[in-house]
């Protein structure tokens, strides 16, 4: 800064000799040339400002100069504040909303979003969609309630249908004809596959009931109804397996063996390992009731047997062994031909078993 002044003051005082010579530059120059920029500006005097001090008044301290700071004390009651100095240093301007973010008939301004950054519970800022005690379905289904038996038995709402399935349980129970009830036999078998497990046991019920008064089985096709008992049953809860034994052996009275023999040598091959295992139980239920005279002494199933002996998965595996267990106490040795398929340590498992097992010929 002060060689850039030094220059400057040097370069003003050359001129100023050189007018004292006439006009004559170093250059040689004998007609002057006129000063221009800084130099005329010096020279009519007026000097530059850039390095002039600054007035006392433009010292800041919380908002307000010396002088503001001084008034403020005499007299506090006057406010010597600038709307424009009551924003922090380096910060914005509050938000201000338009006239149109205004509610109707004026009112507080709208705010943001109450929800808090990243979600979270909302039960303290919104209102709940339904009152504590209300029920959404509770409408349709006092309105499902008063419609015909048939419509209620399709419902959608499965309280509906559960209440329908126990009302048409009633009615066969209760019934003198078989014409009261048969009209929904072709049915049965959508009633045992439904999805919700309450309404499927009362379905279950329903099935057993008819089954136990019917004289006939009507529109039920044996095969269908026991591949779905497999599938959809077998496998559910307890009450529901137990349901399913009682209904297949029930089916196994009032009907030929062969739909029914199909229909279990079919999920003994099927690919869910659950339908094998169910398949099983199923056979198991027919030959505890039954005996294996009436089972034609498991010869349709041997192949199966077998196969199922030798799974890698260990539930197939186990529920065939168990089940040779069960047919010696029915077949004796008349079931170890049956065996020669089996694994080596299958086998001394089982002979093991034979060996000491206590139970006489069934």
């Amino acid at each position: 800064m002060e060689s850039s002044n030094s220059n400057f003051y040097g370069e003003d005082k050359r001129m100023e000799t050189e007018d004292a010579k006439g006009g004559q530059s170093f250059g040689g120059d004998s007609q002057r040339k006129p000063r221009t920029g800084a130099a005329a500006r010096f020279i009519s005097g007026e000097r530059s400002t850039a390095n002039a001090p600054r007035p006392a008044a433009a010292t800041r301290s919380g908002g307000m100069n010396q002088m503001e700071i001084e008034t403020s004390r005499e007299n506090p009651n006057i406010s010597t504040s600038n709307a424009m100095d009551e924003r922090p240093i380096g910060g914005v301007k509050p938000p201000t909303f338009d006239m149109d973010e205004l509610p109707v008939g004026g009112g507080q301004k709208i705010g943001f979003d109450e929800l808090p950054i990243g979600g979270g519970a909302k039960s303290k800022m919104m209102m709940e969609e339904y009152p504590p005690d209300y029920d959404p379905n509770a409408q349709a289904q006092d309105a499902g309630n008063s419609a015909p038996l048939g419509t209620r038995l399709k419902s959608k709402i499965w309280k509906t249908r559960q209440g329908a399935f126990e009302e048409l349980t009633t009615l066969i129970e209760n019934a003198s004809d078989e014409s009261e009830y048969s009209e929904h036999s072709s049915e049965f078998i959508t009633f045992v596959s439904d999805a919700n497990p309450g309404a499927q046991e009362k379905a279950l019920l329903l099935v057993k009931a008819f089954l136990e008064k019917a004289k006939r089985l009507h529109s039920i096709d044996p095969k269908d109804l026991s591949k779905v008992l497999l599938d959809k049953c077998f496998s559910g809860k307890a009450q529901a397996r137990k349901l399913s034994g009682e209904i297949i052996v029930l089916l196994f009275e009032k009907s030929e063996k062969g739909p029914i023999f199909e229909a279990i040598l079919e999920g003994m091959g099927h690919k869910n390992m659950k339908v094998n295992v169910a398949a099983v139980q199923a056979l198991q239920e027919l030959l505890v009731n039954f005996g294996a005279k009436k089972l034609d002494f498991l010869k349709p199933f041997v192949g199966q047997l077998e196969k199922m002996a030798g799974s890698t998965m260990a539930p197939a595996r186990n529920e065939a062994m168990g089940f040779y267990k069960e047919a010696y106490k029915w077949m004796r040795d008349a079931l170890k031909p049956f065996l020669a398929g089996l694994k080596k340590g299958q086998m001394d498992e089982l002979e093991k078993f034979f060996a000491e097992c206590p139970c006489t010929l069934r």
